[in-house]
């Protein structure tokens, strides 16, 4: 069964462009809650997220939870190996979904019949 390159480009591009917003908002989605390089912004989410957690917690954020892995990576900006895990999460994860909901039409297509 041969595929052309139409085919192949519409399994292709959806992961690769998922991937791809994924990486690009991920800072945008990380400074639009409240984490900067001045630490975490005045009245924002993660003010909120911070104030109820350190009172849920009774002696401020814990070290190491994901809430202070935010506010590290607001300051210092986000890895580029955390970066390229947000790609292969974003991904794999369009690439799976796309399969599930894949309805087989280009087969039928090839094979003749398919509408």
């Amino acid at each position: 069964m041969k595929k052309n390159a139409w085919s192949v480009y519409k399994k292709v591009a959806p992961p690769l462009a998922a991937a791809g917003a994924a990486v690009v908002a991920a800072p945008l989605v990380l400074s639009a809650a409240g984490f900067g390089p001045e630490g975490i912004k005045r009245e924002s989410f993660a003010a909120n997220i911070m104030s109820a957690t350190a009172r849920s917690n009774g002696k401020g954020v814990p070290a190491g939870s994901f809430f202070s892995a935010c506010q590290s990576a607001g300051v210092v900006g986000i890895s580029k190996s955390i970066l390229v895990g947000i790609g292969l999460v974003a991904g794999i994860f369009t690439a799976l979904v796309q399969k599930v909901f894949n309805d087989d039409t280009d087969e039928d297509d090839e094979s003749g019949n398919g509408a």
